[in-house]
Formats: structure tokens, C-alpha cells, sequence
């Protein structure tokens, strides 16, 4: 029991939340026929949970700690993995981006703003840098930053309750959001493992992120994260000029 209770992560449960909230407000929306196509979302919420099994399987089989991965920067290429996919999904379905405006618009912004107090969960990478199990620079340059931001969200969804933040003050939140992630998650990510940007040395390296169930925050939860602070920026900005 304990050598399982050692490796326990919050990481899938995240992911998981991301996908029901995300499942629920859609289907909320469409029930209040305020969704433009329900079926973009749940074919974007597939594709990601597929990808997820995906990455899953491959740390599980050892795959990503063969040097053959390693050497492929995957710290770089393998956060933007979940991007690509729903870009693609986008121009596949022409509904799909009018569908992420409808449901951005038919959410209440305090649970737009709210979901992101999950990323609190990133003082686990901390802890378990403290402990000698995780890398201490990913730690600090990149769990400590977010922790921070989901700390914030708290804060924000209680101002946006209180109506206390305006339209501009949300989307520099939500760019902040990014901005903890970009660029600092892939290069440091990368520095702790050969290549080209070889430049920290740390036991555990960075070869931990891809690690089972770890892998699937920087493949998967964390790109999310970043997914929906930039669609609501966007969204948020659209808004603004429209109402000029």
C-alpha cells in the first residue's frame, strides 16, 4: 500500500475534471440552446482523452524512457500535441470554433475563471521535488509559478462575482495564465535532458515528467489549462471590439 500510495498524482483526476466540467457546460448550453454544435466539443473532448490513453500506454510500455525518445526534444514538441489536435479538429469542423465563442459565452465567467484553482494541485510537483522524487528546477521555475496562478483564481472568481474586475483586467489574467506556462514549461522541461539546450543537472531529471501518470501533465492537463486561458482571452478581446 504505500509503495502505491507513493506514486499517487492528482494529474488524471485533473484531466478528467477538465473533460466532465467542460462536458457539463456544453450540455447546459445546449439545453438552454445557446451551444452552436455540441458535437464539436464532444469530438475535441474524445480526441484529447484519446490522446491521453495514448501517451499513457507509451510511458507505461517504457517507450518514453527509451534514449531514442529522449533525444527527440520532446519537452519542446510534446505540450503543443493536444494544441495541434484541436486546431485540426477547427478546421475540420466548421462549427467547431463558432461552438468554443458559444459555450465560452454561455458559461458564467466565475467558472471559466474557477476551473484554473485546480492548478493549485501543482503543489504536489513541489512536495514531491522537497521529497527528491521530482526535479527541483521544473519545481520551482514552472510548478511554483502555477500554484501561484491557482491560488489567483480564487481570488478573480471572487472578484468577478463581486464585479470588481473588468473585461481588460480578465484578459491580462488569462494572458498571466499562459505566461506561467510559455516559454519557462518546454525549456526548462528541456534543459534537464540531452540535446542541443543541455544545461541542468538534477537527480531526478527532467526524464520524470515522462514518467506514468506525470507525463500527462505536461501532454495533456497543463496544455488544457493553457487551451482555455487563451480561448477566453480571445473570446474576451472579441467581445471588446464588438461592443465598440
Amino acid at each position: 500500500m504505500a509503495p502505491l500510495l507513493a506514486k499517487f498524482s492528482t494529474v488524471p483526476l485533473i484531466f478528467i475534471i477538465q473533460a466532465l466540467a467542460t462536458g457539463i457546460a456544453a450540455r447546459r448550453a445546449a439545453r438552454l440552446q445557446q451551444l452552436h454544435s455540441q458535437r464539436s466539443i464532444h469530438i475535441i473532448l474524445l480526441t484529447l482523452a484519446l490522446w491521453g490513453i495514448c501517451i499513457s500506454w507509451l510511458a507505461l510500455s517504457g517507450a518514453l524512457a527509451e534514449s531514442s525518445f529522449l533525444n527527440t526534444y520532446p519537452a519542446i514538441w510534446m505540450p503543443f500535441v493536444p494544441v495541434v489536435l484541436t486546431i485540426t479538429i477547427i478546421a475540420l469542423f466548421p462549427e467547431a470554433l463558432s461552438s468554443i465563442r458559444s459555450l465560452i459565452d454561455a458559461t458564467a465567467m466565475q467558472w471559466l475563471i474557477a476551473i484554473h484553482a485546480l492548478r493549485i494541485l501543482a503543489i504536489g510537483g513541489i512536495i514531491k521535488a522537497l521529497r527528491g522524487e521530482f526535479p527541483v528546477s521544473f519545481a520551482t521555475w514552472v510548478g511554483g509559478p502555477d500554484f501561484l496562478f491557482g491560488l489567483s483564481a480564487v481570488v478573480v472568481s471572487w472578484l468577478v462575482i463581486k464585479k470588481r474586475i473588468g473585461t481588460w483586467g480578465l484578459i491580462v489574467w488569462n494572458a498571466i495564465g499562459v505566461l506561467v506556462i510559455l516559454p519557462a514549461a518546454p525549456l526548462v522541461g528541456q534543459m534537464g535532458l540531452p540535446g542541443l539546450l543541455h544545461g541542468i543537472d538534477e537527480t531526478p531529471s527532467s526524464e520524470a515528467l515522462f514518467a506514468f501518470p506525470m507525463v500527462l501533465a505536461p501532454a495533456l492537463v497543463v496544455p488544457v489549462f493553457v487551451m482555455i486561458n487563451m480561448f477566453v482571452a480571445f473570446r474576451l478581446i472579441e467581445r471588446a471590439m464588438e461592443s465598440k
